[in-house]
């Protein structure tokens, strides 16, 4: 609460999102990652503490997936060396503590990657909203500032 942070990147993102609904929140190492919606966490990594500007390095990201009731998965990825904070099939609910932000894997800086999508004939992802400060569920965009809805 009473934070504000940026959009790095948005969807289809000039840099690394092309053609993918995923959204870069500036974050520094070790700020908290909350659950955006609860689920089943279905797959974890959180042993790499590589990082480098390549795409070559995603094999280093450290990651969270989180299975949602209606079919969709989230994924949390660039997570800290050993900081996620449960395990494969933790039900977990909306706003719980699940893991620290970090650097790892294919990564310019200390940021969230964050994405939604269904696993259907390959992955496609899907455009989230979010509640803000103003109260209203909105589309976040690329290199604007929100705040977290109290």
């Amino acid at each position: 609460a009473n934070k504000s942070y940026r959009i790095d990147q948005g969807y289809n993102g000039r840099f690394s999102h092309h053609g993918d609904n995923a959204l870069d929140f500036n974050l520094a190492i070790g700020d908290k990652v909350m659950a955006a919606r609860g689920g089943t966490v279905v797959k974890l990594e959180q042993v790499n503490n590589k990082t480098c500007k390549s795409p070559s390095c995603k094999q280093y990201n450290n990651y969270l997936t989180i299975y949602h009731d209606d079919g969709t998965f989230a994924d949390y990825v660039h997570l800290k060396y050993n900081g996620v904070l449960v395990n494969v099939g933790d039900h977990v609910k909306k706003g719980d503590l699940i893991a620290y932000s970090g650097n790892t894997g294919w990564s310019t800086g200390p940021h969230l990657h964050f994405m939604v999508y269904t696993y259907k004939d390959g992955q496609n992802t899907i455009k989230t909203k979010f509640a803000t400060h103003s109260k209203n569920a909105v589309y976040l965009e690329e290199g604007k500032v929100y705040k977290k809805q109290l």
